[in-house]
């Protein structure tokens, strides 16, 4: 499966710079760099999410009491 790495914005264009992995070799090293993205990234979805849940919150209109 390939991996997309982000690395910073162009400097002339402003745009994201991303290079694709198709292959990483096992080793040591590119595991350990490996779970500690995917760490990160749950972590950005986590914050994502939860920024997306509290938006739809505020935009939902206050609900009404009903009377007896």
């Amino acid at each position: 499966m390939p991996i997309l790495f982000f690395s910073q914005r162009h400097k002339g264009t402003g745009k994201l710079v991303a290079n694709v992995v198709t292959h990483l070799p096992p080793t040591q090293t590119n595991t350990r760099s490996l779970t500690s993205m995917k760490k990160a990234y749950d972590f950005i979805i986590k914050l994502d999410d939860s920024a997306h849940a509290q938006l739809h919150m505020e935009l939902l209109p206050p609900r009404k009491r009903h009377s007896k």
